[in-house]
């Protein structure tokens, strides 16, 4: 007899309603598969990436430092982690996990793009553009650069630079 509060079916119970579109069941599930594994890495991460989707990145950004205490090299989830701070509004957050990413990785062409999306979200374009810059000294042609430069001109009102981004050819 297969033990059902066991944190695997737990965990795809979990995954199963989250990809049905019920993410207060999914939630419900990956808490209760963390009460019986609190170490359990997949429930931890899901449950984190489902606060981030559902805006509430604060929530995201506590799991994910809470990954990172005993994952501490993990430059994916430094990433996410900075996302959800970026998100939550919490820039000086943000910018420190970048710089250890950066440090860890100095060509990381995905720490300026998510750095650039949350000063975009944030309302600081200038910042937006320079971040997205730097990313294609990087990755020369990459469309989440020129679609985050795009948007970003349009919210500065420049309806040429945007279209430009939005309608470059690929090299």
């Amino acid at each position: 007899r297969k033990d059902l509060r066991a944190p695997q079916y737990l965990y795809t119970a979990a995954y199963c309603a989250e990809r049905l579109g019920r993410t207060s069941d999914a939630e419900d599930y990956y808490i209760e598969a963390l009460e019986v594994d609190s170490g359990y890495t997949n429930a931890l991460i899901n449950l984190a990436n489902l606060y981030a989707q559902s805006g509430r990145p604060g929530k995201a950004a506590d799991i994910y430092q809470q990954y990172l205490g005993d994952h501490p090299d993990d430059v994916t989830m430094m990433l996410n982690l900075a996302g959800a701070l970026g998100e939550s509004g919490d820039m000086d957050g943000a910018e420190q996990w970048i710089q250890k990413v950066l440090f860890a990785e100095p060509k990381n062409d995905q720490a300026y793009k998510v750095l650039a999306r949350a000063y975009y979200q944030q309302g600081t374009h200038d910042m937006a553009l320079l971040l997205n810059d730097m990313a294609s000294e990087i990755l020369e042609e990459d469309s989440e650069i020129r679609n985050t430069m795009g948007l970003t001109y349009l919210k500065m009102g420049d309806e040429l630079l945007a279209s430009e981004q939005f309608t470059k050819p690929r090299a």
